[in-house]
């Protein structure tokens, strides 16, 4: 089989997943299984989801949560830190500035999903 219709396949099957809803069960299942006892970062925390995995990654029992993105806290993110005590960590920034590295720190998970293709490539 072309490696464009494996593609062409693979994203389909994405596709149908996501509209059965059945990608955030999955995630959210992923964080709890590795956040537990470790650091976590989520790069590109905020976007459309308002730092939920930051909040379930601290839920499931993280050391330390830590989110990176180039937009900064949501009111939603706010409040739900608020309502839950929480003290997730918004460092807001670009990822490819070290300064911005290096605020937020070492980790041990670094959870980046739906981020890099929106990255663009620098030499």
């Amino acid at each position: 089989m072309a490696i464009t219709s494996k593609a062409w396949i693979t994203i389909n099957r994405a596709r149908r997943r996501l509209a059965r809803g059945d990608w955030a069960v999955e995630r959210e299942a992923i964080v709890r299984e590795y956040a537990r006892g470790r650091s976590w970062l989520d790069v590109g925390c905020m976007w459309n989801i308002h730092g939920r995995l930051c909040f379930i990654a601290e839920e499931a029992g993280a050391t330390a949560v830590t989110g990176v993105d180039v937009i900064g806290e949501t009111p939603e993110f706010q409040a739900e830190r608020t309502r839950r005590g929480s003290s997730v960590r918004v460092v807001q920034g670009d990822l490819h500035e070290p300064s911005v590295l290096a605020a937020a720190g070492s980790h041990d998970v670094v959870w980046c999903s739906g981020v890099l293709y929106h990255a663009p490539l620098r030499s």
